[in-house]
């Protein structure tokens, strides 16, 4: 199986000669295992979080990991094709999640936002990202990017200057796209579009919660 596999998509082959342990995985322990090995991977800690350049190689080779297990195991029909589409999505997930967590420790470091809670970065943060389209329906396919909309709070605790809160999380949003869609030697994440967040041509990368809920009622 592996050989024909290997054979027809160098993509997986290259994969499997750079994370052997991750096939091993597989073999002997199941590809959910395998996979949750992988995700688990993504989520750095400490002052691994406050490294933009381990960040961007962790999150790049466990989505690497993530593709070559949800690959084998949709193309030996082990998992059928919502399985495949929820391993996908649930990659899409932890990596944005670490790419959340890095980006507010890195402003709260500079001062631009106070947490609450450095262990959980994302608690009182006020900053929300909520998935849209496939990776909100948890469907997407090897090909997707991801849809994003992002939402901020100009009054949770987290945010020390009212008036500049929308640059504030504004150049937060645009570091999360590039963290995420940046192409390097480990190639890149997942594609970002944030086109969907309500006219966008005048809407900010990220909206004050309450100009949305006016926006909505209007």
């Amino acid at each position: 199986f592996l050989e024909t596999v290997f054979e027809l998509s160098p993509y997986l082959a290259d994969l499997a000669r750079l994370f052997p342990q991750t096939l091993t995985e597989c073999a002997e322990q199941g590809f959910q295992v395998a996979l949750e090995e992988a995700l688990l991977s993504i989520n750095l800690a400490g002052d691994d979080l406050l490294n933009e350049a381990r960040v961007m190689r962790t999150l790049r080779r466990g989505k690497r990991k993530a593709a070559l297990i949800c690959g084998l195991a949709d193309l030996g029909g082990w998992w059928n094709c919502d399985q495949v589409s929820l391993g996908i999505s649930r990659t899409a997930d932890a990596t944005l999640q670490t790419c959340v967590r890095h980006l507010l420790l890195t402003a709260n470091d500079a001062g631009k936002i106070k947490l609450q809670d450095i262990k959980k970065p994302e608690a009182g943060s006020g900053y929300s990202v909520i998935a849209m389209g496939k990776h909100g329906a948890n469907e997407l396919n090897y090909s997707s990017d991801v849809d994003l909309i992002v939402f901020f709070d100009p009054d949770a605790p987290s945010v020390v200057d009212r008036d500049e809160s929308v640059a504030t999380f504004v150049r937060l949003t645009k570091s999360m796209v590039k963290i995420m869609q940046d192409s390097t030697a480990d190639g890149y994440v997942f594609r970002t579009d944030l086109r969907l967040r309500p006219d966008p041509g005048s809407m900010p990368l990220a909206i004050p919660v309450n100009l949305a809920i006016h926006y909505y009622e209007s």
